[in-house]
């Protein structure tokens, strides 16, 4: 049985001042700016691995990780047979990491 966790939140945005993304989650709180020029897919794919990365780091085993992400079309990237970005690949592999021993869940 997984152990439940509070949720995780992750999210890519673009303002006039550029483009950052932020991951939240049980005492965290990760900002990164990434400039003017990605978009918001490309803020938002780092968000979900380095919430991933941020759980494999804290040794997790049998949890439920449910990480909340406000970009459908990163949800479907992932989703994909065949990955067109090594962005996304590294996020898959890093998800496919935290999942050998947890249940992370998308949203």
């Amino acid at each position: 049985m997984f152990q439940a966790l509070r949720e995780w939140f992750t999210d890519g945005s673009k303002t006039d001042h550029g483009v950052g993304y932020g991951v939240f989650g049980p005492n965290t709180k990760l900002f990164e700016s990434m400039g003017k020029w990605p978009s918001v897919f490309q803020a938002e794919v780092p968000a979900i691995t380095l919430c991933a990365r941020v759980n494999l780091e804290k040794g997790l085993a049998g949890a439920h990780i449910p990480i909340f992400s406000g970009s459908q079309a990163a949800l479907k990237a992932l989703q994909s047979w065949t990955f067109k970005s090594r962005q996304v690949l590294e996020c898959y592999e890093s998800l496919q990491k935290l999942s050998a021993r947890n249940k992370a869940t998308l949203y």
